[in-house]
């Protein structure tokens, strides 16, 4: 874990993004959410897999592509980083600079806070949503 986990984000979507920042936030919050489902138990990586295909119900182009992303993030990480347990709680991206600046907020995930019955992850809905977005888990996953 000697590498910073913003660095290790932003090098798996350089080849997405090739120099064109448009959707660079997009990408982030694919892989950081890609991390994430690799660390968490698999009930819950299904439920976040499903949650994020679910954004492009009626797209099935777009659903595709993102699939595609899904599953090209998921083999980098387990690929290279299968050892790294950390889980992104948060990231902020500054694109004023250049290249654009990464922030990721991370703790191991044994510390994540977790229901002792059945080992799912608790996340209250003000909280930040463990799929990497930034968002409030109540507007992103927790619909």
């Amino acid at each position: 874990m000697n590498q910073k986990l913003s660095e290790i984000i932003l090098e798996m979507i350089k080849p997405y993004h090739k120099g064109n920042y448009k959707h660079i936030e997009s990408l982030i919050a694919i892989a950081a959410c890609s991390w994430n489902m690799t660390t968490v138990p698999q009930e819950e990586a299904k439920k976040m897999h499903e949650a994020m295909l679910n954004i492009y119900q009626d797209d099935i182009e777009q659903k595709q592509v993102l699939e595609a992303l899904i599953v090209k993030f998921i083999e980098i990480k387990l690929e290279k980083y299968s050892e790294d347990n950390r889980f992104i709680v948060s990231y902020q991206l500054d694109t004023t600079c250049e290249p654009p600046h990464l922030n990721i907020g991370s703790v191991p995930f044994g510390d994540v806070r977790l229901q002792s019955s059945n080992n799912k992850l608790k996340v209250g809905r003000n909280d930040t949503c463990p799929c990497g977005s930034g968002k409030k888990y109540k507007k992103c996953c927790g619909k």
